[in-house]
C-alpha cells in the first residue's frame, strides 16, 4: 500500500468532485490537521494510516443508507489495499457521524477532529460567501443551519479528548462573537439568509 498515493487521488477526487463546496479538500485537511494535533497532543498510538485515509475521506461522498463508499472503494481497490483495512476505514467513517456511536480509538479521533470543524471561522467565511454567491442552495445552508443549532452547544459534553474540549470552547466563543459580526447569530440560534449576511 502507498499512502502517500491514496492520499494524492483523495485529494484529487476532493478538488474536482467534492459533493459540496462545504466539505471540500480544505475541510479534509482542516480534519487531517485537527487529527495529527490531537495525536500529538494525547500522545495516541493508533492506527495512523487507517486515520489518515479516512480524514481524507469521510465527507468524500454523500454516504447512503446502504454506506456502499463508491469512490473511496474504488481508490483503495486501485491501489490494491487489503479488505480488512478498506473494513476498518469504512467503520471509522461510518461512526464519524453524530448519530453514531464510536467504538474505535480512530473514530474517536476523526469524531473530534471532524466537530472542531463547525465552529471553524474560515470554514464558515467561505461557505458563507459562497452561500452569497449562490454556489450553495439555501435549502442546503438551511440544513446546515439546523444541524449548527442542535449541536453547537452539545458538542462539548460529546468530545472524547480533553484538548479537543479546550479547544472547542475557545473556538464556541470566537465563532459566537463572529456570527453575531456577521449577523446569523440571534436569541442564541444560527440564523441564516442571504439578506441578512453582512
Amino acid at each position: 500500500m502507498n499512502l502517500s498515493k491514496i492520499i494524492d487521488d483523495l485529494k484529487i477526487t476532493l478538488a474536482n468532485d467534492a459533493f459540496d463546496i462545504v466539505h471540500d479538500i480544505n475541510h479534509h485537511y482542516e480534519v487531517w490537521k485537527n487529527c495529527v494535533e490531537i495525536m500529538d497532543v494525547e500522545k495516541l498510538e493508533l492506527d495512523r494510516n487507517a486515520l489518515e485515509i479516512t480524514a481524507w475521506s469521510h465527507d468524500l461522498e454523500t454516504y447512503n443508507k446502504n454506506n456502499d463508499f463508491i469512490k473511496l472503494k474504488a481508490i483503495l481497490n486501485h491501489h490494491n489495499v487489503q479488505d480488512t483495512m478498506t473494513a476498518k476505514i469504512i467503520k471509522i467513517i461510518d461512526e464519524h457521524s453524530w448519530s453514531k456511536k464510536q467504538t474505535l480509538l480512530e473514530s474517536k479521533v476523526i469524531f473530534d477532529a471532524d466537530k472542531l470543524e463547525f465552529v471553524s471561522i474560515p470554514r464558515w467565511e467561505y461557505s458563507l460567501q459562497a452561500f452569497k454567491d449562490q454556489l450553495i442552495t439555501e435549502a442546503r445552508m438551511k440544513k446546515y443551519e439546523g444541524v449548527m443549532n442542535e449541536v453547537m452547544f452539545k458538542a462539548l459534553d460529546r468530545f472524547y479528548f480533553e484538548s479537543t474540549k479546550i479547544k472547542y470552547e475557545k473556538l464556541l466563543k470566537e465563532f459566537i462573537g463572529y456570527a453575531k459580526l456577521k449577523n446569523i447569530f440571534k436569541n442564541g440560534k444560527i440564523r441564516m439568509n442571504i439578506k441578512s449576511i453582512s
